[in-house]
């Protein structure tokens, strides 16, 4: 019987995009487009279709789907947070092993959260049944040289405005988790989009002016607000091109 190699992702958050970047940075153009499922939570003595749901939705498709066999599928279980003791999740980590379909999967297992006593309940069971594989936790709230560039490379922020950005929010207690920083950013890009401000281009002092002109109402000025008047009264600053890369987040 196939076994396969695991990553089991610790993280606040359930972000599929943002969890494709962490865990894999650059390394994602090698292969074809990862596949995702979320494993339903089922209590016990109920009805359990979480593997045929994963057959179904890992199927090949073809003429849809690139003839790639080596794939990565993302499979969230944050609903299973309280419940990693119960047999349905044993039952769904033993026919893993036994998975017999089209691609060769390599798994990613999206905890949604950074409980150590349930990433290490799902360790013991992907051990036992996908044979070598690894623990890693959301590093970006910890390194603003990597928060700096996830936020230029998702939401397509010029580079200055991303490393201060990035020190804004990972100074900030009530902020530092990727789910809030994605809320803030995505409004972000939604109110400029429709206000035609270029955020690829907009510099930190630009940008200020720019919100606190067309988009008052927008997150991030809401909640950072006096923080942002403060860049007006900054000296520009330099980004060094030769900080952390993205392929070392992992």
């Amino acid at each position: 019987m196939r076994k396969n190699d695991y990553t089991i992702f610790a993280s606040d958050t359930t972000d599929n995009r943002s969890l494709m970047f962490c865990v894999f940075g650059s390394r994602m153009n090698e292969i074809a487009e990862p596949l995702h499922f979320k494993l339903r939570y089922v209590p016990p003595y109920n009805d359990f279709s979480g593997i045929a749901l994963f057959r179904y939705a890992c199927a090949y498709k073809p003429f849809r789907d690139d003839p790639v066999r080596a794939r990565n599928v993302i499979i969230d279980l944050s609903e299973w947070r309280e419940h990693a003791d119960e047999e349905y999740l044993e039952h769904f980590f033993a026919y893993l092993h036994d998975y017999d379909g089209y691609h060769y999967f390599t798994y990613v297992f999206d905890l949604g959260s950074k409980d150590n006593r349930f990433a290490k309940a799902i360790n013991m069971l992907a051990a036992l049944y996908l044979g070598k594989g690894e623990v890693i936790e959301n590093k970006l709230g910890n390194d603003d040289g990597l928060l700096s560039e996830y936020i230029g490379m998702v939401y397509g922020v010029c580079e200055n405005t991303s490393a201060k950005l990035a020190k804004l929010f990972n100074g900030s207690e009530r902020f530092s988790g990727l789910t809030a920083i994605d809320g803030i950013m995505s409004d972000l890009v939604e109110s400029t989009k429709q206000l035609d401000i270029a955020l690829d281009r907009a510099e930190p002092k630009q940008l200020t002016a720019l919100l606190h002109a067309k988009c008052p109402d927008c997150k991030l000025l809401l909640f950072f607000g006096e923080k942002l008047l403060l860049w007006q009264h900054e000296p520009a600053e330099s980004i060094d091109k030769d900080h952390i890369t993205i392929g070392e987040v992992a």
